[in-house]
């Protein structure tokens, strides 16, 4: 095969389950119809610096992620097809970028880079969320950028790495918020235990730079937050900066995921599917074990995998006590895993790790074939944002709690009211020819009909005209 196409080869995996896996499955409510909603609206209002969920400032998320969607709409047309362009793009880059970071720290192996790729795009969990509209991919691309700053900077070449590091962790930031800084200060705050031979700067000096990165990271994120925040009220900025990491932290904000500390424990195995079935990985944990316990000044390769190991254990004992937790959290350990998957399976031909890797794919897109006849459409919207959208001129509300999840599905150009339950009576009175969406059942036993029941999970979702909440059922 030509090496070109050799070297493209593991980027068929993603391709396929990125840019097939739309046509299989409905967005999924209610993270990815959320985050579609805010990428259209601020589309459809030309609003760059503000996202808005229903059209009301959405202080949940920072805006890259929107804006890559938004321009790949330009491009395509608005429709999942462009949002996939990006997550497949995004994905992609974290592959490539975790190669150029093993041939940095270990670039006496090439063994070790050539099975990376193929190691990446087999591990289960970077294939299930390179399919998903997240931001936490994104955010892996933007830490690999910011460690691999470091390393240049470790390595005297101080002002290329100090630009890395700054736009890494200012891009991470406009990504996914201060976590960026999580998961990126581990090599960092680690420095003395992986320090090799070719890392000539000494800890202090690091720190120096590291401090001229940080104002490079929030000249990069001043760039979005002065005008966003010239553009709304100080609640937003509050909320923004202060109420959305500080809630998550402790837990007391809505929908802040709680669970308990051992949480990530119980899902560490699944990071190492299905490469930890095989015997080899087993072998070579004692290998490890000694390489890092034992690593001397002298001992490059055993100091980098101290890094590779001790990196993602911070990350995971910093996100264990933080009382709001989701699997994808943690999605950047990922990378540092599998650079040293890649060490503990060096002895095993590049072939059964390529077979493998097209393995996990197929599995996981016969799983989605699977899923697309029996659980899948349980979760589709779009029949009830079809129904909105052919009545857009009518007036809408929303009983329950509202996560946009018929922005962008239905194209809607202007907000729903959202309203309490047992308030939906009440609106339906105020509003004649009015129609209201809720998941409730007792909203719809309240009504004398429906104009659309679906089943949805394990409910339904009900659009009930403003006639029939007003009227008396059996009246």
């Amino acid at each position: 095969m030509n090496p070109g196409l050799r070297a493209l080869a593991p980027y068929s995996i993603l391709a396929v389950l990125c840019l097939l896996s739309p046509a299989l499955r409905p967005v999924l409510s209610p993270d990815e119809t959320r985050y579609f909603s805010v990428a259209w609206e601020m589309w459809q209002n030309g609003n760059w610096f503000v996202p808005t969920m229903n059209f009301a400032a959405y202080d949940d998320k920072p805006p890259l992620l929107f804006w890559l969607i938004d321009l790949s709409w330009l491009v395509f047309g608005v429709g999942r097809f462009g949002a996939s362009v990006v997550v497949f793009a995004v994905a992609s880059l974290v592959v490539w970028l975790t190669g150029r970071l093993a041939r940095a720290l270990l670039p006496e192996r090439p063994d070790i880079q050539a099975r990376l790729p193929w190691l990446m795009v087999g591990n289960a969990v970077f294939l299930i969320y390179a399919g998903l509209i997240l931001f936490d991919l994104l955010l892996t691309a933007c830490v690999l950028v910011a460690v691999l700053g470091f390393l240049t900077l470790a390595r005297g070449e101080t002002r290329k790495g100090v630009l890395l590091v700054g736009l890494g962790l200012g891009f991470g930031i406009l990504a996914k918020g201060p976590a960026t800084l999580i998961h990126a200060v581990w090599p960092l705050l680690l420095y003395p235990l992986w320090r090799g031979e070719r890392e000539t700067l000494s800890t202090a000096r690091l720190w120096r730079g590291a401090g001229l990165a940080l104002l490079v990271a929030l000249a990069v994120v001043a760039l979005w937050l002065v005008p966003a925040l010239t553009a709304s009220d100080g609640r937003f900025a509050k909320e923004l900066i202060w109420d959305q990491s500080a809630g998550r932290i402790s837990g007391r904000m809505a929908a802040s995921h709680p669970r308990p500390v051992y949480f990530y424990l119980m899902l560490l195995p699944i990071i190492g599917l299905p490469w930890l079935f095989l015997p080899q990985f087993w072998r070579a944990l004692a290998t490890l074990r000694r390489r890092v316990a034992g690593a001397a000044e002298g001992d490059g390769e055993g100091r980098v995998l101290r890094l590779l190991l001790l990196w993602p254990l911070g990350i995971l004992v910093v996100f264990s006590l933080i009382s709001g937790k989701q699997p994808h959290y943690i999605l950047p350990i990922v990378a540092p895993l599998t650079i040293l998957f890649a060490w503990m399976l060096a002895a095993l031909p590049p072939r059964s790790l390529v077979w493998r890797a097209y393995a996990t794919g197929g599995v996981l897109m016969a799983a989605q074939v699977v899923a697309a006849f029996t659980a899948y459409p349980l979760l589709e919207l779009q029949p009830v944002a079809d129904l909105l959208a052919r009545e857009r001129d009518r007036p809408m509300a929303f009983a329950g709690n509202y996560a946009a999840e018929f922005g962008f599905l239905g194209r809607l150009t202007r907000p729903l009211d959202t309203i309490d339950d047992d308030a939906a009576p009440a609106w339906a009175k105020a509003h004649p020819g009015g129609i209201v969406v809720s998941y409730d059942d007792s909203v719809a036993a309240a009504a004398t009909g429906t104009l659309l029941t679906r089943p949805y999970r394990d409910d339904h979702v009900y659009v009930l005209s403003a006639e029939q909440l007003g009227a008396t059922p059996g009246g």
